[in-house]
């Protein structure tokens, strides 16, 4: 079965660690293993993708790391291309209350005590990686309405008169930015979950963003015309991804039944 999904592991390899691999491998998760908070940031920082991290926060000599947990939490849940990444955290019975309290729970969205249910760990998991497939759908559709609201402003621009360029062009450079952005944030999720459809998906991209580099390049006028035609093709596109948030849903619907 292929792997949808990925998980960054940070704990030292390890008995704990195989456990904890051999529980998750037969459930369709690529697992990526660290041995220290350092080399997760690195890992972070290469813009790999994950779907969730799971943190062993008591790995041995963690005080000697360059990047604390604590550390690599906060900067992951305050970083725009991180923040909605779940985070599950291990911990011993025994560790320090005040410390979970004041340095983890907040960045935290789960944590599980040692010892503890493999059963209700796999749950866990699967809970977390549902909710996160649900917040990249909320998120496409905020960006969908966010793409009409800027095509709304620019037409109404260009449907008055008289028209100024220096803000007609400011305005098609941010939809302009808006849609790259949107392209890129589908592409990077449909690659990293293995859509089917992932590479015709892409062509069509790229087909609008040569559009958007003649409109901006100013090898094709921006006026009304042009920017109806290309309302139109954005939308068209936008039309096409309910195949893709269906295929999405059915991941979600699969996992949320796992986790009952």
């Amino acid at each position: 079965m292929q792997a949808h999904f990925s998980i960054l592991l940070i704990e030292h390899i390890g008995i704990d660690s195989l456990v904890k691999k051999t529980i998750i491998s037969p459930e369709s998760y690529t697992i990526t293993q660290l041995s220290d908070s350092t080399k997760a940031w690195n890992f972070l920082l290469s813009n790999q993708y994950t779907d969730l991290i799971i943190v062993n926060i008591n790995l041995p000599n963690k005080k000697g790391f360059q990047v604390s947990f604590e550390d690599i939490l906060g900067k992951i849940k305050t970083h725009p291309n991180w923040k909605d990444i779940p985070t599950l955290i291990i911990a011993h019975q025994d560790t320090d209350k005040s410390y979970l309290e004041n340095k983890i729970i907040p960045y935290a969205n789960r944590i599980l005590l040692e010892p503890y249910n493999p059963l209700r760990f796999l749950d866990e998991i699967h809970q977390l990686t549902a909710d996160s497939v649900e917040r990249h759908i909320n998120s496409l559709n905020t960006q969908h309405t966010q793409l009409g609201v800027q095509f709304n402003k620019i037409l109404d621009l260009l449907s008055k008169a008289p028209q100024d360029q220096t803000i007609i062009r400011a305005k098609f450079h941010y939809l302009a930015h808006v849609i790259n952005e949107h392209f890129l944030f589908e592409e990077t999720y449909m690659d990293a979950h293995h859509y089917p459809d992932y590479q015709q998906h892409r062509g069509e991209h790229n087909i609008l963003r040569d559009e958007l580099a003649k409109l901006t390049e100013g090898k094709t006028p921006i006026n009304l015309s042009s920017i109806k035609k290309l309302f139109s093709q954005v939308f068209g596109d936008i039309n096409n991804d309910a195949v893709y948030i269906e295929f999405i849903e059915k991941l979600k619907d699969n996992l949320t039944a796992r986790s009952r």
